[in-house]
């Protein structure tokens, strides 16, 4: 894990956080790998965003508890269509709680 760990891209947009208003931005084009936030909670919300947060129209999030540290889990995201629909779409993202404090996906 410390390899996988050490070797995970940085996203520090500033449009990242739950707090942050405001859409537009996507994350389908980045290429596969491992990815972590360097801002703000520095971790995927787990529990409902507002919609056009985030920087997306539609924001993601991981709906259990985080993954301990030093461990990997798969975990169950949902994409918010709107204020009454918060499980709209469904899918599945690994996340590990790396030994130095970092959550990567």
């Amino acid at each position: 894990m410390t390899r996988v760990c050490g070797s995970a891209k940085a996203l520090s947009d500033v449009w990242r956080g739950t707090n942050r208003a405001g859409a537009g931005h996507s994350d389908t084009t980045l290429p596969a790998g491992w990815y972590k936030f360097n801002k703000y909670g520095k971790k995927l919300a787990n529990y409902p965003v507002t919609n056009s947060y985030c920087g997306s129209t539609y924001p993601v999030f991981m709906s259990g508890l985080h993954a301990a540290e030093g461990s990997c889990k798969y975990q169950t995201i949902y994409q918010i269509n709107s204020r009454t629909n918060l499980y709209w779409r469904g899918g599945n993202i690994y996340e590990c709680h790396c030994n130095n404090g970092a959550f990567i996906y």
